[in-house]
């Protein structure tokens, strides 16, 4: 959560006080110290001059005599006396047993007494317990030779509870007053404060209007200063924004009609490929909701590489692209699409608009009418101009041959035969291309199908030293049209086992997947280049062409495979590994019929 300006001006203010009175009752702290202790220096210093004076000359030696004087000293100064002898030792103390205390000739202040005549040092007292300023004067006079380390020495202590008391009594003074000066840089900071933020927040409410669409608003009210020049600038602003929007709206309105009202998609996107906007057309053909396209990348909203590709192609290139776009989703369609930049100012390019016509069925007539004529010549010529072959040849001798005349009629028999299939095939595909219109689909036992199939295809197998197996869990049920299944079943097979060698293996399989039911057939054949693996599913289309028709095929088969899928609403994919087999997988989705 963020902080308002009236706040942090507010906290601002009151801190910079506090950090103003916090260091200045540290510097008050410090010198109250330092100037108290100093204060009982001197008064010590003094004391301990004036008692110098009137004790005896040392040497001293420890006597009840000197104890009682420096009761009658500690009395009258009002502070701890200790006489120390020359070699450091005790002789008399006023608040303690000098029998009992150490040697004092390593104290600091003793030292310096001795070496300057007097000293003073602030430590702990190890007699007392307690922390004491001590002052130390050296006697005039007596001492070893002439040195000045063997001097006697008079100190007095004074326990440094006066400058706690008086650091003390500062505290409480300035824990007073910054209590005080607290609330007063509080309460003046905050009324300071809202009397300068104020107009900058009624400018923020005035501007979230405007950000949220309300045009008429206006910043009043602000007088004086800058603040008032910025709501003056800040309404001409609103007014000519006004403007601009509504002339947008109205030329928006314009082509928005007018693109909406077009037969063909249209997608534009900004420099980033994001998509701005999509005719109602675009929506139908690619199956979107066109208020909610907006912002997403092209290929998210169509599901479609190429047309992502061909407006990215423009953005970047800054010309025109063409292409020809295949759609599945959501249903097959040819378009025929034209991307071109959207040019900016300085000739940057900020995007790009796509329109895209649809020549499905124009394709899919043209397709069918060139495929028929050349794939139909194609199959027909090769067995009827047999046919043609060997009945001349029979007319011209060959029937009078007891060997070769039985031998020409069974071929053209057999040649017929391959004729029928080829129309046979050709008329299931015709039936399957209509779709829906003549399936009637049900919910089929899959064993019983693959038992079916496996019966019809097992004396081919046998011819062939193939063995062919089945694989499904009991219970399984797949919906389709049972006839068209069957169908599926033993092109599948028939392919199989006509292009695996003795000695392989053909297993037609089926199972449960999300959304419908996978029947699948794997050989140990010879496999499918992966260049054919495109084209396998077209009409007549042959990987060994020479080889097919030895083998008896239409080039048909798959073909009827992969339409009697999409009419069921599913699909047909393979798998294939040249050398070592192919697998081809049929997909069923769940009926919504029980």
């Amino acid at each position: 959560m963020t902080m308002s300006l009236r706040w942090k001006i507010t906290l601002s203010f009151t801190l910079l006080v506090a950090v103003a009175f916090s260091l200045l009752g540290a510097y008050l702290h410090v010198s109250v110290g330092l100037h108290t202790t100093q204060q009982v220096r001197e008064s010590l210093l003094a004391e301990a001059r004036l008692v110098a004076k009137t004790l005896p000359e040392p040497p001293w030696e420890p006597s009840a005599q000197l104890q009682r004087l420096v009761w009658e000293l500690d009395d009258a100064a009002g502070a701890r006396v200790t006489m120390i002898a020359g070699d450091g030792t005790v002789v008399a103390d006023s608040q303690h047993d000098p029998e009992s205390m150490e040697n004092h000739g390593s104290r600091p202040e003793r030292i310096q007494a001795v070496q300057a005549g007097w000293g003073s040092a602030t430590h702990r007292s190890n007699t007392l317990g307690v922390d004491m300023l001590y002052v130390a004067v050296a006697m005039p006079g007596a001492g070893d030779a002439g040195t000045k380390r063997g001097k006697a020495v008079i100190r007095l202590a004074m326990p440094l509870t006066a400058v706690s008391m008086a650091a003390a009594r500062l505290r409480t003074v300035l824990g007073g007053a910054f209590l005080v000066a607290m609330i007063a840089a509080w309460l003046v900071s905050h009324k300071l404060a809202g009397s300068l933020t104020e107009p900058v927040q009624r400018l923020v409410r005035v501007a979230r209007r405007v950000g949220a669409g309300d045009l008429e608003v206006r910043a009043e009210g602000i007088e004086g200063g800058e603040l008032a020049m910025l709501a003056e600038v800040f309404n001409n602003t609103v007014e000519r924004l006004a403007g601009l929007v509504a002339a947008s709206e109205k030329e928006s309105r314009y082509y928005a009609t007018i693109l909406e009202q077009m037969t063909d998609a249209v997608v534009v996107v900004d420099e980033q490929r994001r998509v701005q906007f999509v005719n109602r057309t675009f929506g139908d053909m690619f199956g979107v909701e066109v208020e909610r396209v907006a912002g997403q990348l092209p290929e998210a909203v169509s599901l479609n590489y190429q047309l992502s590709s061909l407006l990215a192609r423009a953005v970047e290139q800054g010309t025109a692209q063409r292409d020809e776009i295949r759609l599945l989703h959501p249903e097959p369609r040819t378009l025929i699409a034209v991307a071109a930049p959207l040019i900016g100012d300085a000739e940057a390019v900020m995007g790009a608009v796509g329109l895209l016509h649809d020549v499905t069925d124009m394709e899919k007539a043209d397709q069918v009418r060139r495929d028929f004529v050349s794939n139909a010549s194609h199959e027909l010529r090769t067995p009827t101009a047999g046919i043609k072959a060997l009945a001349e040849a029979l007319q011209g001798g060959a029937l009078d041959d007891a060997e070769k005349g039985p031998e020409f009629v069974d071929r053209i028999i057999e040649t017929v035969g391959r004729l029928g299939d080829i129309l046979d095939d050709m008329l299931t595909l015709t039936r399957v291309e209509r779709g829906q219109e003549l399936l009637r689909p049900e919910w089929v036992e899959v064993s019983g199908a693959f038992d079916r199939a496996l019966s019809q295809i097992g004396a081919a197998a046998t011819a062939n030293g193939v063995v062919v197996s089945s694989q499904s869990e009991e219970g399984d049920r797949v919906y389709a049209d049972p006839d068209s299944l069957h169908t599926v079943l033993m092109n599948l097979l028939d392919n199989a086992v006509k292009y695996t060698p003795a000695d392989g293996e053909v297993v037609l399989s089926g199972s449960k997947v999300p959304g419908g039911y996978e029947v699948a057939v794997s050989d140990t054949g010879t496999g499918i280049a992966a260049d054919d693996l495109d084209r396998i599913f077209e009409r007549f289309y042959r990987v060994d062409k020479s080889r097919d028709r030895a083998a008896g095929g239409t080039g048909l088969g798959l073909a009827i495979v992969k339409h009697i899928a999409e009419a069921h609403g599913g699909q047909v994919a393979v798998d294939s590994v040249p050398g070592r087999g192919s697998t081809f997988r049929v997909f069923f989705p769940d009926g919504s019929r029980t």
